[in-house]
């Protein structure tokens, strides 16, 4: 059974506490939270879905910018609320991504670029055959336009805030085929910040283990 992109949602707001309502269906189910915030002190302290607990699978923080990524199997069918806690109050922006067909997650990265920068990459080793990779991407401060690499997907964008207090994110994934290196690229329309988060999603029938991490 191959991977397949069901749904998604998001939300942004300046709070500590945040709540949305997202509706799953299908089968072999893996729902994957991306979370970002205008504070490294401001981190996630529990996700749920349902009322259900989520994992944190990653975390990145650089320069009043926080990341995070959370997923749970199998979530409840039907339509719930996506809630969760920050450990201090900061501009949030919040989405989450659901897919069918999944047996697990895999390989994992991280990256962060500073000031004077309009790029990112994160690179991917994948484990199995046709996995999904799926993540966030946020850059502080300023209006910006992001520019998708080859393949990636966009599934939901939202920005919070102004000027030097704005924040914004997007949610995207990326089908693949041979397992092997895959690289997630963006661009910026200005230089700031940026940081970029990314899972493997692996198709039922395939095996498990964890990836490379490639810096650039």
């Amino acid at each position: 059974m191959a991977i397949e992109f069901q749904t998604s949602a998001f939300t942004s707001l300046n709070d500590e506490f945040f709540s949305f309502n997202l509706s799953v269906t299908g089968n072999n189910n893996y729902l994957v939270v991306g979370l970002s915030n205008k504070s490294t002190a401001a981190t996630g302290i529990g996700i749920t879905y349902g009322g259900v607990p989520m994992e944190k699978i990653v975390s990145v923080g650089i320069s009043q910018l926080q990341g995070e990524l959370w997923g749970l199997k199998d979530p409840l069918l039907g339509s719930n609320f996506v809630s969760g806690n920050l450990s201090a109050g900061e501009r949030i922006v919040v989405g989450a991504q659901n897919y069918n067909g999944v047996n697990t997650t895999g390989a994992t990265t991280t990256n962060f670029t500073g000031f004077g920068t309009n790029s990112i990459t994160g690179t991917l080793t994948t484990t199995v055959n046709n996995s999904y990779i799926v993540g966030i991407v946020a850059h502080n401060n300023i209006p910006v336009v992001i520019t998708n690499g080859p393949d990636i997907t966009t599934r939901w964008t939202d920005d919070f805030g102004s000027g030097a207090n704005e924040i914004t994110t997007r949610g995207h994934d990326k089908a693949t085929t041979a397992k092997g290196i895959y690289d997630m690229d963006f661009g910026f329309d200005n230089t700031s910040p940026n940081i970029i988060l990314e899972v493997e999603l692996t198709p039922l029938g395939g095996t498990t283990g964890f990836g490379s991490i490639i810096g650039p």
